[in-house]
């Protein structure tokens, strides 16, 4: 390397250590929030599934010794919780919550079986005569409505009877809209229990604008029901998962909702109850990754985040920091002479180190992401997708024109005929881009019929997506083979997936859209503006881009006899 190319590549060098570590000391950077008011919840939701527990298991009984664990553990932060159902071993909360001097908002789960029903309600009437001191009233059914499992009516039958057999405050909950659409169920409860989660609104709130959110809602309700206490039975926001719109969980947002909802509270003389105590991973069957994270305790029982003062969105970012800096100097390194000028040569280093970025990003984000087996084994494939494509890709968009890169098509013929060559990095390079598009084809697909619960996985398909684009940016010029039908089925896919995800997300109708475009890169890292499905249409895009590339290039130049094409 010449002088001025070495001077480039330690400048680069400097940037991207320098770029690195700001990050990460911005990510575990404490941010400063209003303290909660007397440090306690005033009552939490309560479900005691550890692990690969679940209600879906119907021979599941939940150890009395657990349980017990879980409410001397909650004593500490709280008097009261609330409970779904009282079968699978939650009967036994009432006794255990009655020595601990605790109170209890028992819920009687309330489907579509009648039979199933009447054990909710023949035990609840039991454990109430049995308890009736450790309840602070009893839930007749959660959600039903909007389930659409039982009509008005029924509940208003079985709020009457538990009321007559137990003499006991009783209520139904539900999420704020239908008790509006069915006031006539007021008659029947001692006081109105309604949900409200910003972050699940058809127009998702932002964890910032979450208690304005309340505040609005319960004024409503309260001059739609004058006269009946009001009870917020379920608030909360998660700390990790998928972005809707403006609405980003994270631990940082979770606990400034909680924090500033509690002060609201505390000023308003509230009534309320959080979901919830534990984080439930079998919630992410239903829910997607947001589902497993609503807890105000982690899945092992451990505080996520203090109720006074700062807030940091990681712990020590040292492991992060030097883990990153590491691999951007592997996947540097075989690069390092392949710069031909000191551009390339500055440009180097600046790359190498964005890449290692998104891998230890995909990294932190299958913590939460992935739970089973197969989902960390996925994650793992992917993240080595992406690092043997910097690899490989680097020291050839470093060289420009001159690389030489095979395409899926190519790799798919050595695939059929193995016997024919071993396979060199261009076919290399065509065997990753092979299986980068295809799970990034399958995302695609399963975002677009079920946009509601899947995550945007932008870190895992990151650097293949922009490596492969530079790639063909880097051939521009150069004479090309025709793609084959296989690639343009893939590139046509992504594309049409891009721009139905783009219009079922509302990327480019909000209003803040049509103010900047640019404005939506920055919520990858601070969650503004749909900007994670954005940056995912746009990853998309790239990854289509070669091969719509190729076919234009095609279309224009006639290859000379004996050329040698040149396939990225």
């Amino acid at each position: 390397m010449t002088g001025a190319r070495i001077f480039a590549a330690l400048a680069g060098s400097v940037l991207a250590i320098l770029a690195i570590t700001g990050f990460w000391l911005w990510r575990a950077a404490p941010v400063a929030m209003p303290d909660a008011p007397g440090g306690r919840f005033a009552c939490v939701s309560y479900a005691p599934f550890r692990g690969e527990q679940t209600p879906f298991d119907p021979t599941l009984v939940i150890p009395r010794a657990q349980i017990e664990e879980d409410l001397t553990h909650l004593k500490t932060e709280s008097d009261c919780v609330r409970i779904y159902a009282v079968n699978q071993g939650l009967d036994q909360v009432l006794p255990i919550a009655e020595k601990l001097g605790m109170k209890v908002l028992m819920g009687l789960w309330i489907g579509r079986t009648a039979q199933d029903n009447e054990i909710q309600i023949a035990r609840g009437i039991e454990l109430a005569k049995a308890h009736p001191g450790a309840i602070k009233g009893i839930i007749v059914g959660n959600e039903v409505l909007l389930r659409q499992e039982q009509p008005a009516s029924v509940l208003e039958t079985l709020l009457k009877r538990v009321k007559a057999e137990t003499g006991l405050p009783v209520t139904y909950a539900d999420v704020w809209e239908f008790w509006l659409r069915h006031p006539e169920l007021a008659d029947d409860v001692d006081f109105v229990t309604i949900h409200i989660l910003p972050y699940w609104e058809d127009d998702p709130v932002p964890a910032g604008d979450g208690v304005t959110h309340i505040d609005a809602i319960l004024r409503m309700v309260e001059t739609e029901m004058p006269g009946k206490t009001i009870y917020i039975g379920e608030t909360g926001y998660p700390s990790a998962g998928k972005q809707r719109e403006r609405a980003l969980p994270g631990l940082v947002e979770q606990a400034g909702f909680i924090r500033g909802f509690l002060a609201y509270a505390h000023e308003r003389g509230l009534d309320y109850n959080v979901i919830e105590a534990f984080d439930q991973p079998w919630k992410r069957a239903l829910e997607g990754t947001v589902g497993g994270y609503w807890g105000v305790f982690s899945e092992d029982r451990a505080s996520k985040f203090p109720l006074t003062g700062p807030v940091a969105r990681m712990g020590t970012p040292w492991p992060w920091l030097a883990g990153t800096i590491a691999l951007g100097i592997v996947l540097w390194w075989p690069a390092r002479r392949a710069a031909g000028t000191p551009i390339a040569a500055l440009a180097g280093p600046l790359l190498a180190g964005a890449a290692a970025l998104a891998v230890a990003l995909q990294v932190d984000h299958a913590q939460f992401a992935a739970w089973y087996w197969h989902e960390r084994a996925i994650e793992g494939a992917l993240a080595l997708v992406s690092i043997l494509v910097a690899m490989l890709a680097l020291p050839r968009i470093l060289a420009g024109s001159n690389a030489e890169v095979a395409s899926a098509g190519e790799s798919l013929e050595w695939l059929r005929r193995p016997w024919r060559r071993l396979p060199d990095a261009s076919l290399a390079l065509g065997v990753l881009q092979l299986l980068a598009i295809a799970g990034a084809a399958v995302v695609a697909l399963g975002l677009d019929f079920d946009q509601r619960y899947r995550d945007y996985p932008i870190w895992a398909f990151a650097v293949p997506a922009v490596a492969f684009a530079l790639l063909q940016l880097c051939a521009r010029g150069a004479i090309a083979a025709r793609p084959m039908p296989i690639e343009l089925c893939f590139a046509t896919l992504l594309a049409l997936s891009a721009v139905f995800i783009a219009l079922n997300e509302n990327v480019f109708t909000r209003p803040e859209m049509r103010q900047s475009i640019a404005a939506a890169f920055g919520p990858a890292l601070r969650g503004d503006i749909s900007g994670n499905s954005l940056i995912w249409c746009l990853l998309l895009l790239a990854f289509a881009y070669p091969w719509f590339a190729l076919r234009r290039s095609v279309a224009s130049e006639r290859p000379a006899i004996g050329s040698r094409s040149i396939r990225n």
